[in-house]
Parts: C-alpha cells; sequence; structure tokens
C-alpha cells in the first residue's frame, strides 16, 4: 500500500504531469511558431513579473501552509485565512495604482507595463489560493485546477499564437488566462473570499505571519534573480532574439525543475507534519538519497531524447539552443535539491538560512553571469546558472546540517553525476560527428540503463512509512 507521501506526490504528479505534458507539447510550436525575439520579449516580461510578486504580496501565501497545518482549528483557520485575503487584495490594489503610475511616469512601454502588473498579480494570487487549497488538504483540487489551467493555456496558445499568428500579445494572454482559471477553479470549490470577513481580520496575527513570511521573501527574489538575472542580462546586452533562444532552452530544464518540484511540495507538508518528531532526520535522510538518485538518473535519460529532437529542428532559429541544455538540466537538478535542503529550515522552523543562503547564490550567479557572457555569450549565463545553483545548494545542505541531523551518500550522488557527464558528452560527439541513427540508438541504450535503478528510488520513497516515530 502506498504511504501518506507517495500518495501526496502521486496526485501532484497527476496535476503537474498533466501541465508538463502541455508544456512539453508547446516547445515545438515556439520552435515553428513564434520567433526568438517575440519569445525573448514574452520571457522577460515573464521574469519581472514573477520577481516583484514576492515582494509585493512579502510572500504572504508561505505563512498559509504554517499557520493552517501546525493550527488547524475552526477559529484559527477563520483568521487566518481572512487575513490573508485581506491583505493580499489590498496589496493588489496597491501595487497596481503604484506601478502603473511609475510605469508611464518613466514612460515604460504600455503593453510591456500591463502585463507586466497582470503577471505579478496573477501569480501572487495564484500562490495564495494554491497554498489554501493545500494548506486544507485539498490535492485533488490543486491538482484538477493545474489542468485546467495548463488546458486553457495550451488551447489559447494553439488559438492565438499558431492559427492567429499575436506572437508576444498571444502568449501574454494565454498565460493571464491560465492563471486566472487557476484561481477561480479553487475559489469555486473552496469559496476563500466567502469566507472572509473583516471581523476575523487579525493585526497581530498578520505581523505573526510577516515575520515568517518576511525572510522568505529574500529567498525567493533570490531564487528568481538566480534564475532570472541571466534573462534579464541577455535581453538587455544582447537582445530579445538572444533571450529567446536562452529561453527555449531554460524550458527543458523548467520541466524537470516541476517534476521535482512535485516531490518538493510534498516533502514540505510531511516535513511539517513530523516536525516534533525525533526521527524527522530519518526521514530527510530516506527521501533525498532516493531523490538525488532518481533526478540524475532522469535526466542522464533524458539527454540522449533531447539532442535526437534538436537534430528534428535543425534548420529552425533555435537550433543552437541545443549545447544549452545539458548546463540547464544539471541546473535543474541543483535547484530541487537546494529546495529540498531548503524544507529542513521549514520544518525547524528557522527560514532565516534560506534567505542567506540564496543571497549568496544568487550573488555567485550575478557574478559569473557579468564575467562569462562576454567571453563565451549564452554558455557563459548558463554555466553561471550552474555555479550559482551549485553554491546555494551546497550552502543549504551544510547549514541544515547544523539543525538536523541526516545523511546523505556523496559517493552515490558523485557516481552518478560522472555518469550524466559521460552521457552528456557522448551525445554531443554523436551529434556532432556522427550519424543520425547513432543519437537514435543512444535514446534507447541510455534511458533503459537507467530504467531499474529510476525505479528502485521511486520504490525507496514509496517504503518511507507514515509514522517513523515508534
Amino acid at each position: 500500500m502506498a504511504n501518506r507521501l507517495t500518495r501526496k506526490v502521486g496526485l501532484y504528479f497527476i496535476g503537474n504531469l498533466s501541465t508538463r505534458i502541455l508544456g512539453a507539447a508547446i516547445i515545438p510550436v515556439y520552435a515553428f511558431a513564434v520567433s526568438p525575439s517575440e519569445l525573448g520579449r514574452y520571457d522577460y516580461i515573464l521574469t519581472i513579473g514573477q520577481l516583484a510578486a514576492p515582494l509585493a504580496f512579502v510572500a504572504i501565501w508561505e505563512s498559509a501552509l504554517r499557520f493552517l497545518i501546525i493550527e488547524p482549528t475552526s477559529d484559527s483557520v477563520k483568521s487566518s485565512m481572512s487575513t490573508i485575503v485581506i491583505f493580499s487584495i489590498s496589496i493588489s490594489l496597491s501595487f497596481t495604482v503604484l506601478a502603473l503610475t511609475v510605469g508611464w511616469a518613466l514612460s515604460i512601454n504600455t503593453a510591456n507595463l500591463i502585463g507586466l502588473v497582470m503577471i505579478a498579480l496573477l501569480y501572487g494570487l495564484v500562490q495564495v489560493w494554491q497554498y489554501f487549497a493545500r494548506a486544507e488538504q485539498e490535492t485533488r483540487l490543486y491538482v484538477v485546477s493545474g489542468i485546467a489551467s495548463a488546458i486553457v493555456t495550451f488551447a489559447l496558445v494553439i488559438g492565438l499564437v499558431v492559427a492567429m499568428r499575436l506572437g508576444f500579445a498571444g502568449l501574454l494572454i494565454a498565460y493571464v488566462a491560465g492563471q486566472f482559471i487557476t484561481v477561480a477553479i479553487i475559489e469555486f470549490r473552496m469559496r476563500v473570499i466567502g469566507r472572509t470577513s473583516f471581523q476575523h481580520f487579525d493585526r497581530r496575527l498578520l505581523i505573526a505571519m510577516l515575520r515568517y513570511s518576511g525572510p522568505l521573501v529574500v529567498n525567493l527574489l533570490a531564487v528568481g534573480l538566480l534564475g532570472g538575472f541571466g534573462r534579464i542580462l541577455i535581453y538587455n546586452t544582447m537582445g530579445d532574439a538572444a533571450n529567446g533562444v536562452y529561453s527555449f532552452a531554460m524550458k527543458f530544464a523548467t520541466i524537470v525543475v516541476s517534476l521535482g518540484t512535485v516531490i518538493s511540495m510534498s516533502v514540505i507538508e510531511e516535513g511539517l507534519l513530523r516536525s516534533s518528531s525525533s526521527k524527522v532526520g530519518e526521514f530527510y535522510s530516506r527521501v533525498l538519497n532516493s531523490l538525488i538518485s532518481a533526478l540524475i538518473l532522469f535526466i542522464t535519460a533524458l539527454v540522449p531524447v533531447l539532442y535526437l529532437f534538436f537534430r528534428m529542428i535543425q534548420g529552425t532559429e533555435y537550433s543552437s539552443a541545443r549545447d544549452l541544455v545539458p548546463i540547464l538540466l544539471l541546473f535543474a537538478v541543483f535547484s530541487v535539491l537546494g529546495t529540498q535542503f531548503g524544507s529542513i529550515f521549514m520544518t525547524v522552523g528557522k527560514t532565516g538560512a534560506l534567505g542567506t543562503s540564496t543571497f549568496i547564490g544568487a550573488v555567485a550567479t550575478v557574478v559569473a553571469s557579468i564575467l562569462l557572457i562576454r567571453p563565451i555569450g549564452l554558455s557563459g549565463v548558463a554555466a553561471a546558472l550552474l555555479i550559482g545553483s551549485m553554491v546555494m545548494m551546497v550552502l543549504r545542505f551544510k547549514l541544515s546540517r547544523r539543525q538536523l541531523e541526516y545523511s546523505v551518500s556523496g559517493v552515490r550522488a558523485f557516481g552518478l553525476s560522472a555518469a550524466y557527464l559521460i552521457a552528456s558528452f557522448s551525445c554531443f560527439l554523436a551529434a556532432q560527428f556522427a550519424a543520425p541513427w547513432v543519437t537514435a540508438a543512444m535514446t534507447v541504450v541510455i534511458p533503459c540503463a537507467c530504467a531499474w535503478p529510476f525505479i528502485n528510488s521511486l520504490r525507496a520513497i514509496k517504503e518511507i512509512p507514515d509514522e517513523i516515530e515508534v
């Protein structure tokens, strides 16, 4: 029988798998229907908007999980939910007025400005409503809203971008509609606004929430800069077309991050539920060792498949993104593992180290990006992102070990990483110098070699008991 963690992972996986399948299906659309210039402009606005959201909302959604899970009494739920909703709506109105006023004063392009504001607001509100669903154990609702959002986004991309050739505008409308659907479905089922009352608004509770989520803002901003600074730098130094090529390569890494996030969300929830257990360290040891193996084996199997894909789109403007992908896939693994190590700080209730570790990782990314973009271009930015994520991951590992006793097998991690590098280099050589059938053969051999140990890693997660404390 599946354990509680596996059931949560399974439900989140169903929802995220649906969204990622549709997300992956859109990638060829970008290759043939969207110019790198349009994709680069859209990605730039999306990056800025998602950076602005945690700052504007003070990442209040993080408090939803903490305050609603730890003390789920009727009165506390009403107070917590009302306080968060009233705060979020107030922030939305204030941010809209301020952003539009400043943007027009600075003569920012109107389409870019309105797009940025809508992305920031909807991103923040989606996080709040989704965290409510997770906090009240409405996992299926979370899944359904994600699937519906993906379907709407995909349909609008096909209709607006492919059929009507609206480019940037089509991408923006599709994103906004998809995010809105997520909030609408969760609201329809949970009646969040209907349950909100000014009577239950608690100023002291809000201060406590902001004290909890405040340090996480630094962390989220640093995470955003870690992943987004390179795009901002490319857009402003190499142009929107170059940023479009980089964004195209990043989409494959984003799929890996999203799938890793499925487990991350479940582990964070389980960690909070087990926070009072004396053996919570055992739980993290088993999860982390299994996850490290599963992630590295997954990207090792994925590399030859992506090299074959790039042979199929060789005549497009995105073909130059091929050699960025192996670097960005490794970044994706470091990013997911960094999140996992970071979840330990949330479990023990000490989130300050999250911001510190992410800030240092972001600084490393910024410095390396500036130093490497001129000599080696997009590859330099990808390498800088890898360096920054590795610095963040290692720091979080070291700092979290001071808060909680757990173990990770370094020999296994380094061995699998070496296998990934060998596989990636072999695929590169095959793509450069060998016939297409060689790459095609590698898409069979390498995934088959990874399949059994990958399944064993997932099985190890499934075997973790619901209650470690005896």
